[in-house]
């Protein structure tokens, strides 16, 4: 029917109350952000922490007033699976892989995969088995396959408030680059074993042993087929690349859109996407960001640091809208299972960082770079859940009585890793006195002398026979795919980012040189004008 004719008055429909309740959202996380960054607030409280607890007063005031609109509201608040698997959760892998640190990254590259994986296994065994067996003393009563993939995907660590608390208090390099590369490389392993468990469910009828060989043969399917794929794409993409040069509406986006592109494609071949979309974002850090203009890196690195930074900020205001949400609808909150869950994830971790690090210090003793177990202990309290264990809970196949238990107890076991061992992450730092590096990083001698010093490393190694075979063909085939991939050798790349630090920190130390005078002038002529009119 033709609408009614209205010289003024209020329509609202579908379209628009979604509008509205999503613009609301972004205006309300932005002024979070600036109030946040701007007050002492984040020297003491997580922004997750902060963001949980703005959706939960949200999500708590909709329910209170449970009216038609307060309903509609709360549909429109509760965001698709599908959104966050295939939106939210690509921008925030490759965000973080992208900006990844490589020379640390490689430097503790066996910690790091050991962490990633292995723990990643052991940690979803200690936790999956003990749950099935605690099943039927639990409201949810979940099955075997189930239990393993509730498992796996609470075993994805995310501690991004930790991480925070660690860069302000200058922690050593090691500790943090582990705990950080852990972080990035850990949701790879968790979401493959979460696929893999979950599809478990149709192998019934099958033994035991069939189940183990067809569970490995799917795990290393779904790694190499998202490895090579994402390689063969990115370099396809690297090569396009070199004839985007100063288009800088198409070289911003052509790498985003290739990263989300890569994740969906791995997920239709049934890889796994996450792994495909970190072997592309270092792929087209290396092979593709020197085909772009310095404007175009500039912009590239703000899109994808505001689009993480939304992706993340939405997904922990979600988080607490559905604990509000659940806690209404829900009429029996399995608190048994919420209680196993996180004693499971504590012991879990706990095993698991002091058995690996035990082998692993092995052959860090012989370097001098042994972790000691006051270390130890800040590996297992910043073993933080997050936004991806929110995703993949959300995307668990489940009836709605289990999934709404599922989500809950994750929603609980997130809340209980931020606000406990979140807030605590300082004062326990300070108490066990961990060891801190010196803060040099804004030094501009410290920015200009890192790559040389660096690259006359290498080249020493080189020299004198260090460098294993291995290494030498390795270096051989980078530089090779730089020359048929790239405009410019990394090494030009390399000096055009010294430059550019350098300037930036030259332009920030005579604002600050500039800021400090005129303190100090309206210091001296207040005190002269005090000296003037001593009544005053």
């Amino acid at each position: 029917e033709p609408p009614e004719f209205h010289i003024f008055g209020f329509e609202m429909d579908e379209g628009k109350i979604l509008m509205v309740v999503f613009t609301a959202c972004i205006i309300l996380l932005t002024t979070v952000r600036i109030a946040y960054e701007k007050t002492k607030m984040k020297l003491y409280i997580p922004e997750s922490a902060l963001l949980i607890a703005i959706g939960l007063v949200i999500g708590g005031i909709l329910v209170l007033f449970d009216t038609e609109w307060s309903r509609k509201i709360q549909g429109y608040l509760t965001f698709p699976p599908e959104l966050i698997m295939y939106v939210f959760l690509p921008i925030i892998i490759f965000e973080a892989a992208y900006y990844l640190n490589r020379t640390a990254f490689v430097n503790n590259f066996l910690e790091i995969f050991s962490f990633a994986t292995l723990g990643t296994v052991i940690s979803t065994l200690l936790i999956g088995f003990p749950l099935f067996w605690l099943s039927t003393a639990t409201i949810t009563q979940l099955t075997f396959s189930e239990s393993m993939t509730y498992a796996s995907l609470v075993s994805a660590i995310d501690p991004v408030a930790v991480i925070a608390v660690m860069e302000s208090m200058h922690v050593n390099d090691d500790l943090f680059y582990v705990c950080f590369g852990e972080s990035t490389m850990n949701d790879g392993p968790a979401i493959v074993l979460f696929n893999l468990f979950m599809s478990l469910e149709s192998l019934k009828d099958i033994d035991s042993v069939e189940i183990f060989g067809l569970a490995v043969a799917k795990f290393l399917v779904a790694i190499l087929g998202a490895v090579f794929m994402s390689i063969f794409l990115s370099l396809c993409t690297c090569f396009i690349s070199k004839f985007s040069y100063k288009i800088p509406s198409t070289e911003s986006l052509l790498f985003l859109l290739t990263a989300m592109c890569i994740y969906v494609l791995a997920d239709l071949c049934m890889f796994s996407g996450v792994i495909a979309v970190m072997v592309s974002a270092f792929m087209l850090q290396r092979y593709g960001e020197q085909n772009l203009q310095q404007e175009s890196i500039i912009s590239f690195k703000q899109l994808c640091k505001l689009l993480s930074s939304l992706c993340e900020c939405v997904l922990f205001l979600d988080m607490g809208f559905q604990i509000a949400f659940i806690s209404k609808n829900e009429k029996k909150v399995d608190w048994v299972f919420i209680v196993c869950v996180i004693i499971f994830c504590v012991v879990s971790r706990f095993i698991a960082v002091f058995a690996q690090i035990g082998v692993l210090n092995v052959r860090r003793g012989r370097i001098g770079k042994k972790f000691s177990w006051k270390e130890q202990l800040i590996f297992v309290w910043g073993g933080l859940r997050g936004g991806v264990s929110f995703a993949l809970a959300k995307n668990q196949y489940l009836d709605k009585r289990k999934s709404n238990q599922v989500v809950f107890s994750t929603c609980m076991v997130i809340l209980e890793t931020i606000f406990v061992n979140g807030l605590s992450m300082r004062p326990v730092i300070k108490k066990l006195q961990i060891k801190l590096e010196p803060s040099l990083n804004n030094r501009i001698s410290t920015k200009m002398m890192t790559k040389p010093i660096a690259n006359l490393t290498q080249f020493a190694k080189v020299v004198c026979g260090h460098t294993s075979k291995l290494g030498q063909f390795m270096s051989w085939f980078d530089l090779a795919l730089q020359k048929i991939f790239s405009n410019k050798e990394i090494v030009d790349r390399d000096l055009e980012e010294n430059i550019q630090q350098v300037h930036e920190l030259v332009i920030q130390t005579l604002l600050k040189q500039k800021r400090d005078q005129e303190t100090f002038k309206k210091h001296n002529l207040k005190k002269k004008y005090m000296l003037m009119n001593p009544l005053e």
